[in-house]
């Protein structure tokens, strides 16, 4: 947008405005007119002569510059508070450390034993074999049977049962028997061997036993030899505390470890977010223009840039403790899984930030869903198990279904490749494909890439879904004052979008319970306009100063800023253009400097300004607003008055036409304040609207030159600060200072105490002065028209609702000071003060 200055005015800042060169904006396609900035109020002014503003070109920043602009601004937020970089970085290392440690020490504490190889027989069974209980079905040749018996158990007792139904678990078991036979089809001659091996449980070794017998009875019985050399032996894996420890706990508390600890760190960026929202500090960027995917994007980037060494120093802690399946060859696989998670968990905390409102509130609680998601995909298998299902084919799919059931999936299919490879697994052992890693790494890139699409769209909602009728009580309609009445024709008639910059066609919002917080306003605000918003707390100034700069949307009626509806997709960018607010509250970053804050804001603005401009228009903002003392300090260390004085700065930046100010003065000293009123002076001179709402009259009768009072939402009385007093105002006030009595003058030094007293009194009737002051007014307004409103020490004030001639008062009083009657007097108008207070009395009263 393009601002007019006269030549007066260029002339007046000529000296105190920097050169032209050095923060002419660069050259952007349309952009052919040589653009300057005043001194007064750093706004751009354009040589070319139009007044129209009907042509509003859309210039689109590079987004590039708005991505770098948000991650610096992220990366130097944390890098300063120290703690936050701690937690992020180095947290997950000492947790895992933390649970590595003791394991390894006790691990190696432990004795472990060297277990030799064991000859396995019968003999050796343990308890030792008492009977061999057997069982010939029909068919079977029971010669052949007996011939197999005393070959190859001559030296056993065999015991034979009548049917199979006695050799059943219970009978087995109960009567000590170790091992037993069941005969299907035997027969030697025709080499048919069909025989069932029956064995104790509880019995060690006894299957491997019998069968090892059976055998080498086979063996000896075809051969006809009288022995066969057969023998068993047990070479059992040194099951040692060392590697049971190692391979079972270290692994399952590594991934507790790493998964606590990825998720604590990514927890606090994912406060960050909703600290900025709660604070209002996401809303001021994006009113400036700044793209929404390039805000989403750089703050993922910049807590992964941040959380990035965390996984360099887990890797190095893995590899230092040998942790099997995250060392060796396999670590190789473990890297890019790390690296996966990290991203993936970023922007899922992200999403889950969205569920709270509070800061406070998200770092107690989303540590804690991170945990429930994790375990939600295991627990949803227990349906199919209770239905007697196979889910062997179905758990590896459902541990994909959130990233930190894929990073659990994942690392144990690295500790099971090498638990298999023996711990000697190869490069191509490493690299070749697994089937449930793949779907782990697979899982977390889809998973990853959904989530990011549903915080995208989350954020886009307000842009892309139509903001919902709100249903709300029409309120009485009350008698309007005849200028409102005015002004709501001028809106309806349409004739209001001739000369006006912002117009409100019978807005409407409500919040809670349908009741409208602001009611069916018709309002337009001309060009060079300095517009104040005055009302009791709650009167609705805040909302209707939201709903003009397209902060929220209207529950009825349309808000036009240069005939463009504030409302819509391409609202934020058409807002950038010409929009600057100042908020309620300090909209600050806390670990950014005002130089900082400054430097951001132009970066991520919608006009291109280079490094040169860049700095020409932040020392002239730092110097107009009076923070050059504090520009490089961080913001938290601010007092209230230059946090808002910062605020103040950053509303007014080149670049914009109409500026809102919400309380701004709040929290300034006298000087600060004065100072203040300059710089909204010479923006309005300079060809800028201001919005202002304050609860300063003195304020609004320095800085306004209209002025509306809002009270329940409506627009209670309409006009110039004069107009509003001749109008709304009762006459004059008249206020005497009585001459000291003679006897107060002759009163000794000993005695001052008592007349102080005395003096403090309140005026009887039967005072002299009192008297006077009386005859006085009494002559002045002969028909009663002076009222005595307040009588206070020697003071009195008097009440007049009509005077004839102001001259003739004035000669009177001055006559009556010079004969020693008063001390002093003074007349003045009903001031702006009263007037808000008798509509805003009378508003409650109905």
């Amino acid at each position: 947008m393009r601002h007019i200055t006269t030549s007066d005015d260029l002339e007046s800042d000529a000296q105190a405005m920097p050169h032209k060169d050095e923060i002419e904006p660069e050259e952007n396609g349309t952009e052919d007119a040589s653009l300057i900035a005043s001194e007064g109020g750093g706004n751009i002014v354009d040589n070319t002569d139009t007044h129209t503003h009907t042509d509003h070109t859309i210039i689109s920043p590079r987004w590039h510059q708005q991505f770098v602009a948000v991650v610096k601004q992220k990366l130097l937020c944390h890098w300063r508070n120290r703690v936050q970089l701690l937690v992020m970085d180095v947290l997950p290392a000492v947790i895992l450390m933390i649970t590595l440690i003791p394991l390894k020490l006790t691990s190696y504490d432990m004795p472990t034993a060297k277990l030799e190889p064991t000859s396995i027989s019968l003999a050796t069974l343990s308890p030792a074999v008492v009977a061999i209980p057997y069982v010939i079905m029909p068919g079977c040749r029971e010669d052949d049977v007996n011939k197999f018996l005393n070959v190859t158990f001559g030296s056993w007792h065999f015991q034979k049962m009548d049917s199979v139904s006695q050799l059943d678990e219970e009978t087995f078991s109960g009567k000590g028997y170790s091992v037993g036979l069941l005969f299907h089809d035997f027969a030697i001659s025709d080499m048919q061997f069909s025989l069932s091996v029956m064995f104790n449980q509880s019995v060690r070794d006894s299957p491997v036993a019998v069968l090892d017998f059976v055998e080498a009875s086979l063996a000896q019985l075809l051969s006809d030899s009288e022995s066969v050399p057969f023998s068993t032996m047990s070479y059992p894996v040194a099951s040692t505390a060392e590697s049971y420890s190692v391979t079972l706990s270290m692994v399952s508390y590594a991934y507790l470890a790493l998964l606590l600890g990825f998720m604590l760190a990514s927890a606090v960026g994912a406060r960050q977010m909703v600290c900025q929202r709660e604070r209002r500090l996401r809303d001021q960027l994006y009113l400036l223009g700044l793209r929404v995917w390039v805000y989403v994007t750089a703050n993922w980037a910049a807590d992964f840039v941040l959380l990035f060494p965390s996984c360099i120093l887990v890797w190095l802690v893995c590899w230092a403790f040998q942790v099997p399946g995250l060392s060796g060859l396999t670590f190789l696989l473990f890297v890019p899984l790390c690296v996966e998670f990290l991203a993936a968990i970023v922007i899922m905390n992200h999403l889950i930030s969205y569920m709270f409102s509070k800061s406070d509130t998200c770092t107690k609680w989303i540590v804690v869903l991170d945990f429930v998601f994790t375990i939600l995909p295991i627990y949803a298998t227990l349906p199919l198990i209770l239905l007697n299902i196979d889910i062997s084919k179905v758990i590896p799919y459902a541990l994909n279904v959130l990233p930190t059931s894929a990073f659990m999936n994942g690392m144990n299919s690295l500790v099971t490749l090498a638990q298999e490879k023996g711990g000697k697994e190869s490069l191509g052992d490493a690299l070749a494909w697994n089937r449930y890693f793949d779907l782990s790494v697979i899982g977390i890139l889809l998973e990853t890439a959904g989530i990011a699409a549903l915080v995208l769209l989350w954020e886009y909602n307000k842009q892309l879904l139509p903001a919902p009728h709100s249903r709300f009580i029409v309120l009485k309609e009350e008698e309007e004052d005849e200028d409102v009445q005015v002004e709501r024709k001028r809106v309806e008639s349409r004739l209001a979008f001739k000369n006006s910059v912002i117009v409100m066609d019978q807005v409407t919002k409500c919040f809670h319970k349908g009741i409208p917080v602001v009611n069916n306003l018709a309002l337009s605000i001309q060009n060079n306009v300095c517009f104040g918003l005055l009302g009791p707390n709650g009167a609705g100034k805040t909302t209707t100063v939201g709903m003009m700069s397209a902060d929220m949307p209207t529950s009825r009626g349309t808000v036009f800023i240069r005939r463009h509806t504030m409302t819509g997709f391409r609202q934020p960018l058409f807002a950038a253009l010409h929009i600057g607010r100042c908020l309620q509250q300090n909209t600050l970053f806390d670990y950014l400097t005002g130089r900082e804050h400054l430097d951001l804001y132009l970066s991520v603005q919608q006009h291109i300004w280079s490094a040169t401009q860049k700095r020409a228009i932040i020392e002239r903002s730092l110097r107009c607003m009076g923070l050059e003392g504090v520009a490089d300090r961080i913001t938290k260390h601010y007092s209230g008055g230059n946090g808002r004085k910062l605020c103040v700065a950053l509303a007014t930046l080149p670049g914009t036409e109409v500026i809102f100010l919400d309380e701004p003065s709040t929290g300034m000293d006298p000087v600060s304040r004065r100072g203040l009123w300059d710089v909204i002076q010479k923006e309005r001179e300079a060809g800028r609207v201001i919005v202002l709402t304050t609860h300063s009259m003195e304020e609004a009768e320095k800085l306004c030159t209209q002025l509306a009072v809002i009270v329940n939402g409506s627009i209670r009385c309409l006009g110039t600060v004069q107009h509003l007093k001749s109008k709304f105002g009762r006459g004059y006030r008249i206020t005497l200072d009585l001459a000291a009595a003679p006897a107060d003058v002759l009163r000794s030094a000993d005695a001052a105490d008592e007349a102080t007293a005395a003096s403090a009194e309140p005026l009887s009737q039967k005072d002299e002065g009192a008297e006077a002051c009386e005859r006085l007014m009494h002559e002045l307004f002969p028909d009663g028209g002076a009222q005595l409103q307040e009588q206070f020490l020697r003071r009195c004030t008097y009440k007049v609702a009509q005077v004839d001639s102001l001259a003739r008062v004035f000669r009177r009083l001055e006559e009556a000071r010079v004969a020693t009657e008063i001390a002093a007097y003074s007349i003045c108008q009903t001031t702006l003060e009263e007037v808000f207070v008798l509509q805003a009395s009378a508003s409650t009263q109905q």
